[in-house]
């Protein structure tokens, strides 16, 4: 493929994409909006729970950095939002152009025939126009002209009324439009100087744990260990299920009909999964991404870390079994659950109320998070696989809680 076909092929695929971000409705960005403001109020209430003594740790970086997002999301919707709202203003004033053209036209042509039958009636009465008329045919005609007349005017009458009417109405709809604009304005201001004080708070904190960079080395090499370790743990059980459910004349479960009809149906649900928690805001991605704080390094994620408050429920997000528990040096304690060829792994857990074997239903308790020492919230982390697959679990779980 040429390199001219390839720009091409870039060029359609990024209009097309900008497209759909600008083809949302303002009932859709209102929607967005209440999602992002939720967000914003739930690691604001996490943020407040952090006393002077602690604030200056790495999940409450990340929480405030996850306020961030949230908040510069609220800005580009705003923006997106100011956008449509200028445009349907000038579509509105084109209208109303419009009308007040085509009212003048009918308002002035209806005057000037009224003008015209005053002087027609006044040198002539209907009465003689009637009897002055050659035979009954031409009487006819004249009486159905005389009534197509009346009607013709009565129509022009309604006409204008309703004109008017369209016109008043789009009026109102244009000064309600500029106020609810003027109130987004003012919205968009107050978050962007929330957004100013939040970068102000990162730097402070940044400048702080700065003073901890090798502490915070230490801990990363240590969290990059247990990473593996949870990753080998959750392999292992997934492994043990396997073998635990198979034998040498019977399909392995995900393969039987029951299994494949969970599969489909946890699938079918992609994006409108619950929320493991019943409150939280998403604080590590899934992924490779940069270090909260330490300049130059990259964490990968297998899943999601969901702050929330502390020892908040855990639930399961689908109908499944449990495939085991276990303990997990830094991830504390971990239940995965089976649901088909898709596993749900859920860590960071202090008390854990189900066991194996066990059938759970979507949104049953499975447990409660713990809470670090250090810390004042919870931090669940969160995974999915399908078979041995790692699936970022942002792409499953509803946008809103």
């Amino acid at each position: 493929m040429s390199q001219k076909i390839l720009t091409y092929a870039f060029l359609l695929i990024t209009l097309l994409i900008s497209s759909s971000l600008w083809s949302q409705t303002p009932e859709q960005l209102e929607k967005e909006r209440e999602q992002l403001n939720q967000q914003i109020q739930t690691t604001q209430d996490l943020l407040r729970k952090t006393d002077g003594s602690k604030k200056e740790s790495l999940s409450a970086l990340e929480t405030l950095q996850a306020q961030m997002r949230s908040r510069r999301q609220l800005v580009e919707n705003y923006r997106r939002d100011l956008n449509l709202s200028k445009e349907k203003v000038k579509r509105l004033d084109d209208s109303i152009s419009h009308l007040e053209f085509v009212l003048t036209e009918k308002t002035e042509a209806y005057f000037a025939t009224l003008r015209k039958m005053y002087r027609w009636k006044k040198q002539q009465p209907s009465w003689m126009y009637y009897i002055s008329a050659q035979g009954a045919n031409e009487l006819f005609r004249r009486w159905i002209y005389l009534n197509q007349l009346e009607a013709w005017q009565d129509a022009q009458r309604q006409t204008i009324l309703s004109l008017k009417e369209s016109l008043e109405s789009k009026r109102k709809e244009v000064e309600e439009e500029r106020r609810r604009r003027m109130e987004q304005l003012q919205s968009e201001e107050q978050n962007a100087k929330a957004l100013s004080r939040d970068l102000g708070e990162e730097q402070r904190i940044l400048d702080q744990l700065k003073q901890k960079e090798q502490e915070l080395r230490r801990q990363l090499d240590k969290q990059m260990a247990d990473r593996r370790a949870l990753d080998n743990a959750i392999s292992s059980a997934i492994e043990k299920g396997r073998k635990d459910e198979s034998t040498e004349d019977a399909p392995a479960f995900a393969n039987t009909p029951k299994g494949k009809a969970i599969s489909g149906a946890f699938a079918e649900n992609k994006g409108a999964l619950p929320w493991p928690v019943e409150r939280g805001v998403v604080t590590r991605k899934f992924g490779k991404q940069r270090h909260a704080s330490l300049p130059n390094i990259e964490v990968q994620n297998n899943g999601i870390d969901i702050s929330t408050e502390i020892s908040a429920k855990v639930r399961s997000v689908f109908d499944g079994t449990v495939v085991g528990t276990a303990e997990v040096p830094g991830y504390q304690k971990m239940v995965i659950l089976r649901h088909g060829k898709f596993f749900t792994v859920y860590s960071r857990l202090d008390q854990v109320s189900v066991t194996q074997g066990q059938s759970v239903s979507m949104n049953e308790t499975i447990g409660r998070l713990a809470v670090d020492e250090d810390e004042v919230q919870s931090r669940l982390h969160f995974e999915i696989w399908e078979d041995k697959k790692k699936l970022n679990p942002l792409y499953w779980i509803a946008q809103s809680q």
